[in-house]
């Protein structure tokens, strides 16, 4: 039996376009997991308020990219309500009186575990995939 090389060529071609998209579907769902994760890590570490902690509340994830075949997957973590706080709880900032505010590191260490996490993830999925 004989295959043409173009036609092999096709084929060949075919199947690493199903691969690709099964890996960025996996991909795409790990990314949602991370993401959920860390919105929520960030509701139980943010600062609170004695009046409640409407600013840890705040914390959402969201996609913020459709996925087109061969772009990576988007999501966004943010303070839906507080978005503003976060910067000057994070690094601190002046006061009216000349003096600063202490900074109250909380999404930095989220950030580093939500890295490793999704480098795990990713792996994991481009393993899945090709089973």
């Amino acid at each position: 039996m004989s295959i043409n090389v173009d036609e092999m060529a096709a084929e060949i071609a075919e199947m690493l376009g199903e691969y690709q998209v099964e890996i960025t579907k996996n991909i795409d769902a790990s990314s949602k997991v991370v993401a959920d994760q860390g919105a929520k890590k960030l509701k139980e570490t943010s600062p609170r308020t004695p009046k409640g902690g409407d600013y840890a509340k705040s914390w959402k994830a969201e996609k913020t990219s459709e996925n087109n075949i061969g772009d990576d997957p988007s999501y966004t973590i943010y303070n839906k309500d507080h978005y503003r706080l976060t910067h000057l709880l994070e690094n601190g900032h002046a006061t009216r009186n000349g003096g600063r505010t202490r900074a109250i590191k909380h999404i930095q260490p989220v950030e580093q575990t939500l890295i490793k996490e999704y480098e795990i993830a990713v792996e994991e999925a481009i393993e899945n995939a090709s089973k």
